[in-house]
């Protein structure tokens, strides 16, 4: 999964990613970590429902939250 940076380690609870998007398409993202990010935010754009939503997914002791309002998704 992601590797913190060599300069410090994400505590408990950091904040390592986060994307906005349009549909299934990122239209920002940030993040000061390596991982494989992208892949695990494309594949949980194309799961998340239709509507003004909340989603969790949590892989690899990580958890991620969605928020899906008019359109736009953000991952946090």
């Amino acid at each position: 999964m992601a590797q913190p940076p060599e300069r410090a380690a994400a505590g408990a609870g950091a904040l390592i990613y986060a994307m906005v998007a349009r549909g299934t398409v990122a239209v920002a993202e940030h993040t000061s970590y390596t991982g494989n990010f992208r892949d695990i935010a494309a594949q949980c754009l194309l799961k998340l429902p239709a509507g003004n939503n909340r989603f969790t997914y949590t892989c690899d002791g990580h958890t991620f939250n969605f928020l899906v309002s008019d359109g736009y998704g953000t991952w946090l």
